[in-house]
């Protein structure tokens, strides 16, 4: 009897984005050696046609991160990166997935073989990309199957202009990312559960914990406070990464005219 060789990933979703008119690609990989997160199912939102630096380096990648002031962007006279404060490393995994991807070596996901994977594990719905780039109902079905969930999107503000239940439908499912506290204070007048950005020195927003994988410890497989307002909890802040934290004030100053 042949074994069955078991699948490293697969594809979740290839088509626009719902965010943007570009082609997106959401790939799930089924184990990490993430600290953070712990060995957490990895769902990872791409740039179909480019590669996520590409995508980067040509100021093109609204289909997977949208409006996200966090990405930065790419000045051409320095050839370099500035004003990015997202901590991913789009040169290392996310780029190593999608040329995986490009090679053909991930299968469409079937909810008939593959689901399996799925059950039971606990899910992060955006290691890379914005959840709200794909179609909630794909969110929902991996939400329905895991054990758990965590996921971010700096999207619902924006969706909240012209779609306001369908913001309120992931917010369910996602924490809102938010760039500063005044950020914070309107999501959680919206009901949604927050989870904002602050440089080590600001002050902590409104009713809300810091993350507790920075204050205790705890992995994000096992403490899954980050799973949208479905959960009744407190909202979460964490201080920006590194080097990437000294551009958040220059984020904060673009944040102002796009909140609501």
């Amino acid at each position: 009897m042949v074994a069955i060789k078991r699948p490293k990933g697969f594809i979740l979703y290839e088509g626009e984005s719902a965010i943007s008119d570009q082609n997106i690609v959401a790939i799930a990989t089924l184990h990490s050696r993430n600290g953070k997160t712990g060995d957490m199912v990895q769902v990872w939102i791409l740039p179909a046609d480019l590669s996520p630096l590409e995508a980067l380096q040509n100021n093109n990648n609204k289909g997977a991160c949208g409006s996200c002031k966090l990405q930065g962007r790419f000045d051409n006279k320095l050839g370099k990166m500035v004003d990015r404060v997202c901590y991913v490393n789009v040169g290392q995994a996310p780029d190593t997935i999608h040329k995986s991807y490009k090679r053909g070596l991930y299968p469409v996901y079937d909810p008939k073989i593959h689901a399996k994977y799925i059950k039971g594990r606990k899910t992060r719905l955006g290691a890379y990309g914005d959840p709200a780039a794909l179609p909630c109902e794909i969110l929902e079905h991996l939400a329905r199957l895991s054990a758990g969930h965590t996921g971010y999107s700096h999207q619902l503000f924006d969706i909240a202009k012209t779609d306001r239940p369908l913001a309120d439908r992931l917010s369910k499912l996602v924490m809102c990312s938010c760039d500063d506290n005044a950020q914070h204070d309107i999501a959680t007048s919206y009901g949604w559960r927050a989870f904002t950005v602050k440089t080590p020195n600001g002050e902590a927003p409104t009713d809300a914990i810091e993350c507790p994988y920075y204050s205790h410890g705890v992995q994000c497989e096992d403490c899954l406070l980050c799973s949208g307002s479905a959960v009744h909890a407190k909202s979460i802040y964490v201080n920006a990464h590194a080097k990437t934290g000294q551009n958040l004030p220059k984020v904060q100053a673009l944040t102002i005219s796009a909140t609501a």
